[in-house]
């Protein structure tokens, strides 16, 4: 199998998620008793999951937020009796 084409395509396709994982999959033996089917599902689930952190980056980015925020910093003391099922769900 001529890989070099394939990885060149994928580099000009503008499918870099997909590249690194297949680079990955063709290097490691545990992916060579998967099937096609398998293999692929996994390198479009790196590819969709990749394509996701970058918008979601993207979008705090361009929201300018004057802070970041974590779950850690929330204040769940009894003063502010924040609902916690809320909470939880909104986490």
């Amino acid at each position: 199998m001529l890989h070099q084409p394939i990885l060149d395509k994928l580099s000009s396709s503008n499918l870099s998620g997909k590249l690194s994982r297949l680079w990955e999959q063709i290097e490691s033996s545990q992916y060579q008793k998967l099937s096609f089917e398998e293999r692929f599902g996994l390198l479009l689930d790196w590819e969709w999951s990749l394509r996701l952190q970058r918008k979601q980056k993207w979008r705090i980015r361009v929201a300018h937020f004057r802070e970041i925020a974590v779950i850690e910093d929330l204040d769940l003391s009894e003063k502010r009796r924040p609902d916690l099922g809320q909470v939880l769900h909104l986490v």
